[in-house]
């Protein structure tokens, strides 16, 4: 959950958040909160993880992110910490949307 977590608490250049949580009661009726799958999908329509545009370069992702740094091209949140890294889709014309 951590790589998630990172993606819950910070917001995208516009100051949405990157993930929406919503609440469910659970049969205890205690409260859940959950990703719905049209959250994640939405997410990953709109960004790229690093390991992504590594094979589309046909490269480790070490050299893929010092490429795109050199690029540039930065990372949607600071990379630092647990979980994947990811980039604007938007970047990258050689990568199609899943």
């Amino acid at each position: 959950m951590g790589g998630v977590r990172k993606f819950l608490r910070h917001r995208d250049q516009n100051g949405n958040p990157f993930l929406n949580m919503h609440t469910i009661k659970n049969a205890q009726g205690s409260p859940v909160r959950l990703l719905s799958r049209g959250e994640i999908e939405r997410f990953l329509d709109a960004h790229v993880a690093l390991m992504e545009i590594a094979g589309e370069m046909n490269c480790r992702p070490k050299l893929a992110k010092a490429r795109l740094t050199a690029a540039q091209i930065v990372p949607v949140i600071d990379d630092r910490g647990a979980g994947s890294i990811f980039y604007r889709r938007a970047c990258f014309s050689g990568i199609p949307a899943t």
